[in-house]
Order: structure tokens, then C-alpha cells, then sequence
């Protein structure tokens, strides 16, 4: 059959053309088969960590060794160019956020870049708690990028936008490295709850679209696929590869527990499928790479609707100096004794999930659709049946589970 369909490809496509799309299918065959390699291993080593290293001393493993002064910028930067959305998910609620909307002036993102190119960065992200697609002044930023010689590692989108710029995400191809599509439903009604203001359809359009441009492109993105996972969803997970399927394949789709993101934690408290949540302190964020707004204030993280966050601002000197300022050293000081009185009222109420959680979620859903087969129903039942034994900490009927799995 595959063989068929090769040849009637090859019957109204030019060789050249053929050809080239065949070496890009192989090179993604190569590429995901040696990431889901041992992924039922990391799977198992998860339920045994669990077993053995609790929640909030697995949290502080991301801050073993490190003190209150840290390495500046790692040559990752985050640049917000806005921080408008086009529509207002339950798990983010970024309407809440109190900081004016608006774009980054040009002139201020070029003096970002061009610092943080002169330190040595290579790779940037355009998101914090806005659509970078719904600046309509993208292509220009990009121009601004590109002369720098600085990629964006994950363009970032709920791809709702994604007509509007499509012709731009291709003209800048040669630098972007990759998109990061967020889509939380396999089904309509649940889509259009979770992303308050989407529109399923007009979804599918686009990204039909966007990949029909991508197959017949000479150098395709790769693209990933992110899902939050919440009891609104998790029944239809298994089917989110499928109804997607010709965006990527199955182990670029990539599942995440709700956490407390948004200030307002009444949905995140309503939809969360799982207990091992834990106040994340220590945090690990606050040695990472600051996060820009679009005035030009230097932040810890994009969670800072408000603003709370904010340690420094693009005027008062250089990045690198700020990063070791003495209000973000308090801040470091405060998490590594997890005092979690001295913090700022955003991190004493940051409610993360156990990585370990997704881990395992992740890692039965890609080593199913890769090494058992593509009927999402038996996938999902395994999932729903896996839910009440990780929460109850059942981990040894949990690996039975797992090993039953065909």
C-alpha cells in the first residue's frame, strides 16, 4: 500500500521534489525513533523516584548546589513583544493581568537584541503571557532578529492567528527553529471550553493550511504539540495524535499537568487530575534567563501578570549586571531556605506538578502509539485506568499496568 501511494506521489510530483520530501520523512523517522528509545525506562525509573524521593525534596533537586549568585543569561533570552492575547484559556485567565497591553517599541527590542547577542546569546523566545502571532509587527522584529543572528528557538502559538502570518513564518524560516503549537482537545466542545474564545474549526483551517505549506516546503519546520492536562481533557487524550496526526508525529505531542499559572486558582483547583502538587519553592526560574517585558523591565518569570516580579529594567544597566542585583539575590536567598514568608505574594501561592507525573503520562502515551499500535481507545483506557492508581501512590499496580499494555 505505502508503496502504491509512493509511486502515485511520485507520478505528479517533479523528482527533485519527490525526492526532497522523501529525505525529509526519513530524517523525522530517524529522529523520533531515537527519541522514544527507552522511553518506557524513564517511565519506570519515574514510579521508582516516586516511590522513594518525595514531592518537595524532588522540587529542590532543581536548585542542588546553586547559590544566590548565578551564572548571567545562558544564552537563551525571553523577549515579550506583547502581551495581548487573542483569546483567554481557563488554566492562564491573562485577561487578569493588570500590565497595560500593548507592543515592545522596535527600538527598545533592538537594543535588547543586540545586548544580548553581544553576551553571547543565540536564541531567543517571543512569549510570556501573550500570542507573539498577534503582534502585527512581527515580520519586523524578525527582520531586527535575523540581522543580529539570533534565532527563535520556539515560535509559540495557539496557531488561531496563524493565517494572518503564515507567509511571514515562512519568509523567516531561517530563523525560526521550530513551532510550538498549544492545543488542549481532541473534540470540539472540549477545545472551545478550555480555550475560552477559540474556535475549533477555524483551528483545523489553519493549521490544514500552515501544513499543506510546510510539506512542500524545502526546509519544513519540525513542529511539537503541547496539551495541558486537566479532568476536562484527560478522557481524550489518546485521540489528540490522531485528530492531529498530520501536523507531526506521536511523540512530538508533549502532555502537562495543570498548575497554578494563573493568580486565579479556581480552575486549576476544579480541573486538576492529580494530587502531587507542591508550593514551588525552591524555584529554579530564578537562575534561568530574565524574562523582558515590553517597557523593557527585567522579571523572573512569565507568570508575573502584574508585574510583582520585576527586579530591574533595561535602562538601569546592563542585563548581566542586574541578573545579580541585590533584590533578585534577596529573592534566591529566600527560596534556597524556602522562606516562604519573605517571598512575594506571587511565589507563596505558584502551586507546580510533579514533572514525574508527566513523565510517566508522556512516556506510556509515546511508547504506545510507537511501539504497540494507533487504536487511541485501548491507550485511553490504560490511561483512565493509571489516573485513580497514581493518585492512591499505587506504583507497583501502576508498572502492571504498563507491562499489560498491548
Amino acid at each position: 500500500m505505502k508503496s502504491m501511494l509512493r509511486s502515485a506521489i511520485r507520478a505528479i510530483l517533479p523528482i527533485d521534489t519527490f525526492d526532497a520530501l522523501r529525505n525529509v520523512q526519513r530524517k523525522r523517522e530517524i529522529t523520533q525513533k531515537s527519541r522514544d528509545l527507552g522511553r518506557i525506562d524513564n517511565v519506570l525509573k519515574a514510579l521508582e523516584s516516586l516511590e522513594k524521593i518525595s514531592g518537595k525534596d524532588y522540587i529542590r533537586l532543581d536548585t542542588a548546589g546553586l547559590t544566590e549568585i548565578a551564572t548571567a543569561p545562558k544564552g537563551v533570552g525571553v523577549i515579550e513583544i506583547n502581551d495581548s492575547c487573542n483569546i483567554d484559556c481557563l488554566m492562564c485567565n491573562t485577561s487578569l493581568a493588570t500590565r497595560p497591553k500593548g507592543l515592545m517599541q522596535l527600538d527598545l527590542f533592538e537594543r535588547i537584541v543586540s545586548e544580548l547577542a553581544s553576551t553571547g546569546t543565540k536564541t531567543v523566545s517571543l512569549h510570556t503571557i501573550g500570542d507573539p502571532l498577534a503582534n502585527k509587527k512581527l515580520p519586523q522584529y524578525l527582520e531586527i532578529l535575523r540581522s543580529h543572528g539570533v534565532h527563535v528557538g520556539a515560535m509559540s502559538t495557539n496557531a488561531l492567528l496563524m493565517d494572518r502570518h503564515i507567509d511571514t513564518l515562512f519568509e523567516y524560516r531561517d530563523i525560526i527553529d521550530l513551532i510550538w503549537i498549544s492545543i488542549d482537545g481532541s473534540s470540539k466542545w472540549v477545545y472551545e471550553k478550555i480555550r475560552k474564545g477559540g474556535d475549533f474549526d477555524k483551528l483545523h483551517a489553519n493549521l490544514l493550511a500552515f501544513t499543506k505549506r510546510n510539506n512542500a516546503h524545502s526546509n519544513p519546520y519540525p513542529i511539537s504539540v503541547n496539551c495541558v492536562v486537566s479532568l476536562d481533557n484527560y478522557h481524550e487524550l489518546a485521540y489528540l495524535p490522531m485528530v492531529f496526526g498530520y501536523l507531526t508525529t506521536p511523540g512530538q505531542f508533549n502532555f502537562g499537568n495543570i498548575s497554578g499559572l494563573s493568580a486565579d486558582h479556581t480552575y486549576f483547583n476544579e480541573a486538576k487530575v492529580f494530587d502531587d502538587y507542591y508550593l514551588h519553592v525552591p524555584c529554579g526560574h530564578l537562575w534561568d534567563s530574565p524574562h523582558i517585558h515590553k517597557d523593557g523591565n527585567l522579571s523572573l518569570c512569565s507568570r508575573d501578570y502584574n508585574g510583582d516580579l520585576v527586579f530591574g529594567n533595561i535602562n538601569d544597566g546592563s542585563i548581566e549586571e542586574q541578573f545579580n542585583g541585590e533584590i533578585i539575590r534577596s529573592m534566591r536567598r529566600s527560596h534556597l531556605k524556602v522562606d516562604v514568608k519573605s517571598l512575594p505574594k506571587l511565589c507563596q501561592g505558584c502551586i507546580t506538578a510533579d514533572s514525574r507525573i508527566d513523565t510517566i503520562v508522556n512516556g506510556v502515551i509515546h511508547y504506545y502509539f510507537e511501539k504497540i499500535g494507533s487504536q487511541p481507545a485501548v491507550l485511553q483506557n490504560c490511561l483512565n485506568e493509571m489516573a485513580p492508581l497514581l493518585k492512591a501512590r499505587k506504583y507497583s499496580e501502576v508498572r502492571t499496568l504498563i507491562e499489560n499494555l498491548s
